[in-house]
């Protein structure tokens, strides 16, 4: 008999016997020794580093008695496993990057467990999801620091960096290290890096630093360009570089050594830019930044030339002194005509005077007698267009010429045109006139009015009807003219008229003759008459050279016809053309004479 402990390396065992005759062995007996699982492992194939996405297996070996019933596999997740599997052999078909990290297996019969060591899985692979941060931030004031910090997740790590700036199609290489410190550009550059291990590289997203800035390059630009003619649509528009955008655009006009604020926007319009809009603007353009100006621009307004109204005339015993005074863009040119034909300067005298950047004077000395009256025109001219005034040389005397202003803008009527025109109302307008005279004349309703003619104690009496009455006989039979100029004093007027509502009519007074105002009579009367506007008696000739009316007033006598039916007063006789006043004047600041031809009170004269 043997006692023994059961060994674990499963023993065989077998007895020898043996007398004096011999000796015998017997047959092996092994002895089973079971225990629990021991000696617990874990291999890896392929062993070492594994690439993401190829296929792993984890197989687990044991020594046991009886054999291993279970494998359970683990996960190691802080201080503890977590189950992620059982069997013998653990295949990742596609290992990916997060099944990196440490596992075991477990194997268990009826007498016990036993785990293995932990095994790490790492899986390799190359830079992933590589960026680009920006210290302070991305957006910062032009030409201060920052730092650019690239980021990659990869294993085995990163090995190198590199940096690359962008500028429209052009990339540099600037940078070697994982983080790159620069001075923000103006030109909103664009950066990004490359990450790279021995397995690959990859380039982070691109990334712009947004460099803020005050504007800057400010300009103007006018359309349309150029100089422009008055009456037109003018836009005036402001650009200007800036970050973040310009905020507020404000236009100026300079204004001597300042500028004066006219509008506000990027864009300012003229919708019909005129004379005085013309000069030099700028605008300003600014953000929280800052602000900038543009460089001032002209705005150069073209107009036809006007002739100024202190255009006039002169004449004296000889000769015509003329002055015309023109304001144009372009300057103008002026040319004076003289009986619709070009001064000669060799017998006139022309001097021009610039008058400013668009103005001239000029002067014109024409020898003339009194009895030459030719027209005289002032023509200014500009590439825009024309403009003319015609001076009346028979108003003239020792006074100023006035005449009719006349303007052309380039594309409409022609001067030769406009003066046909003129022409042609001037002699429709005569026409008109002749008329209207005629109907006055003949037409029966103009008749004389019968009663009583009075007059005041002046220089000439005349009577011409009867005071009641039918009228027994014909009017005088003298055809001659009588000619009245009288300067009665309002106070002999007043009491004129006094007397004779008081006084009984003393009947007709014998009408004087022609003979009754002399030549010499009528010379000695004053030639101006005072301004009655208000009470023509009341007034006092004025000096001679101030500006005047003259006048002569002729009083004309009609022949009476009797009708055959005499029984009716009014209309027992009928003018047979008519009694009227023809008065002839000279009028100051008209172009020509002209005839009046009225019925009315004149002076002392008075219908009843």
């Amino acid at each position: 008999m043997l006692t023994i402990k059961v060994p674990a390396d499963n023993s065989q065992f077998y007895c020898e016997t043996r007398n004096h005759l011999g000796s015998q062995n017997s047959s092996v007996t092994q002895l089973d020794g079971m225990y629990p699982p021991k000696n617990t492992s874990l291999s890896v194939s392929p062993s070492g580093s594994v690439v993401e996405g190829i296929s792993v297996t984890l197989t687990c070996s044991s020594n046991a008695n009886p054999a291993v019933k279970t494998y359970t596999w683990y996960r190691v997740n802080g201080s503890e496993g977590v189950i992620v599997g059982s069997g013998q052999s653990f295949t990742f078909n596609k290992i990916a990057i997060n099944d990196s990290g440490q596992y075991y297996c477990e194997a268990e019969n009826k007498h016990g467990v036993d785990n293995s060591t932990t095994t790490n899985i790492d899986v390799t692979y190359p830079p992933k999801n590589s960026s680009v941060s920006v210290s302070p931030s991305s957006s910062a004031i032009e030409g201060s620091s920052v730092t650019l910090t690239c980021s990659s997740n990869s294993n085995p790590p990163v090995g190198s960096y590199t940096w690359y700036r962008v500028n429209q199609e052009q990339v540099t290489e600037v940078g070697s290290s994982r983080m790159l410190t620069i001075k923000v550009p103006a030109d909103n550059s664009q950066f990004y890096c490359e990450t790279r291990n021995h397995l690959g590289s990859q380039n982070s997203s691109v990334t712009q630093l947004d460099g803020m800035y005050p504007p800057k390059n400010t300009s103007l630009s006018v359309s349309p360009s150029g100089s422009v003619v008055e009456g037109i649509s003018v836009t005036l528009t402001c650009s200007s570089n800036a970050n973040p955008a310009v905020k507020t655009y404000t236009w100026y006009r300079v204004n001597g050594s300042e500028g004066v604020i006219v509008g506000s926007g990027r864009s300012f319009t003229f919708n019909k830019i005129a004379i005085n809009d013309s000069g030099q603007y700028y605008c300003e353009a600014e953000n929280k930044h800052g602000v900038d100006n543009s460089t001032t621009t002209n705005i150069d307004v073209t107009f036809a030339p006007k002739i100024l109204p202190s255009s006039r005339c002169i004449r004296t015993d000889d000769q015509i002194n003329c002055t015309c005074e023109s304001h144009g863009n372009p300057s103008p040119k002026v040319e004076w005509r003289l009986a619709e034909q070009p001064v000669n300067h060799f017998t006139n005298t022309v001097i021009r005077e610039p008058m400013g950047s668009t103005g001239l004077r000029s002067s014109l000395t024409t020898h003339q007698s009194q009895e030459d009256t030719p027209t005289l025109v002032c023509l200014s001219t500009n590439s825009v267009g024309s403009s003319s005034l015609q001076f009346c040389t028979q108003c003239l005397g020792n006074h100023q010429g006035l005449g009719k202003n006349t303007e052309v803008i380039e594309g409409q009527v022609s001067l030769p045109i406009f003066i046909t025109a003129i022409f042609v109302s001037a002699l429709m307008t005569a026409l008109i006139c002749a008329l209207l005279f005629l109907l006055r004349v003949w037409d029966p309703s103009f008749t004389v009015l019968r009663g009583h003619y009075k007059y005041y104690d002046s220089d000439v009496g005349m009577n011409l009807v009867p005071s009641s009455g039918e009228r027994t006989q014909d009017p005088p039979a003298a055809e001659e003219d009588k000619y009245a100029n009288s300067m009665i004093p309002s106070q002999a007027r007043r009491q004129g008229r006094k007397q004779d509502l008081e006084a009984p009519n003393p009947g007709p007074k014998p009408l004087p003759s022609s003979k009754a105002i002399s030549e010499t009579d009528r010379t000695s009367q004053p030639s101006p008459i005072a301004d009655t506007a208000t009470d023509p008696g009341e007034g006092t000739a004025k000096n001679e050279g101030d500006d005047v009316f003259y006048s002569s007033v002729i009083w004309k006598k009609k022949k009476w016809m009797k009708m055959k039916n005499e029984g009716s007063v009014d209309r027992g006789r009928v003018a047979s053309s008519g009694s009227y006043l023809e008065e002839e004047m000279c009028v100051l600041g008209n172009v020509g004479r002209q005839r009046i031809s009225k019925v009315l009170e004149m002076d002392n004269l008075q219908f009843l």
